[in-house]
């Protein structure tokens, strides 16, 4: 049937909803800030165990974020994505329920022993409002108007300023390429998600979520999205002018941006959220690279 489940089986289910693939590139952007960002400015102030232990508590929390999203969203989820839609089905939703609250518990634990190796009780107050905004993204910010797309993009804004807490993100040098770095993100993020908003208008209309396509209509939203994407050209070129092309890594953002907008300009929205997505790990990549 076509819209069967993508499994039956709950133990894959269970790791489904955790959706291990967008946890992993948690951790390969943490990687990529440290050894791109951090590392050539000379030795991190963050050691290498309280740096995977930070890596460990954003993967954990991002983890969880994603099953409570899943619990929350069910209703929505038959709808747009019926064969995605593993909770109430192939699990209940109380392992869902528990998968969030245990992989966030854990993800605040491995925060606390890095605030308390570093002696900061800022890290872990901000892995707490990290761990909240996750946890009421779809109960609370989703329903009103563009609250969730910031509350997500903020999320993945804050990796750079994560991973470079402490000594390092005092430093200029430093400071100012994970501002860029995180602004960047977060905008990227922020069209991703109204571009996921209008892919889901279906079911977020059925649910009551007040999203940008359900107050303005599909017509309207597409045209708000042409004008930010042809505005979102300057700050990436200027990033790549300044950066002196980053010995062509900076292609690997600029590509699959302009990909995104093509798609975005032919209707094909589907394809215009995989191009986003490739633009974030295209912009990861060349984090990683910047000093190479």
């Amino acid at each position: 049937m076509a819209d069967a489940p993508v499994t039956r089986n709950p133990t894959a289910a269970l790791i489904h909803i955790l959706r291990p693939a967008n946890v992993a590139m948690v951790a390969l952007g943490c990687l990529a800030v440290r050894h791109g960002l951090i590392v050539p400015f000379g030795a991190p102030a963050r050691s290498v165990e309280s740096f995977w232990l930070a890596t460990a508590a954003l993967a954990f929390l991002a983890a969880g974020g994603n099953a409570i999203n899943d619990y929350f969203d069910v209703r929505e989820d038959h709808i747009n994505k019926p064969r995605l839609a593993l909770v109430g089905t192939v699990i209940s939703r109380r392992a869902a329920l528990a998968a969030h609250l245990s992989t966030t518990l854990i993800g605040l634990g491995c925060a606390a022993q890095v605030a308390l190796r570093e002696d900061t009780s800022g890290f872990f107050l901000l892995a707490c409002a990290v761990a909240l905004a996750l946890g009421l993204y779809s109960p609370l910010f989703k329903r009103g108007f563009l609250r969730g797309n910031v509350i997500i993009a903020l999320a993945v804004g804050v990796l750079p300023v994560w991973t470079a807490w402490g000594p390092d993100l005092l430093r200029p040098e430093i400071a100012t390429q994970i501002a860029v770095y995180a602004c960047l993100s977060a905008w990227i993020t922020f069209l991703r998600e109204v571009v996921k908003d209008l892919q889901d208008r279906e079911g977020d209309a059925a649910a009551g979520y007040s999203t940008l396509p359900v107050v303005w209509g599909p017509n309207a939203t597409r045209r708000f999205l042409t004008l930010l994407f042809t505005l979102t050209w300057i700050p990436l070129l200027a990033v790549a002018i300044s950066a002196g092309g980053m010995k062509g890594w900076c292609a690997a953002f600029l590509l699959p941006f302009a990909g995104a907008h093509w798609t975005l300009h032919t209707g094909n929205i589907r394809g215009t959220s995989a191009w986003l997505k490739a633009t974030l790990g295209g912009g990861l990549l060349a984090a990683a690279f910047a000093a190479a």
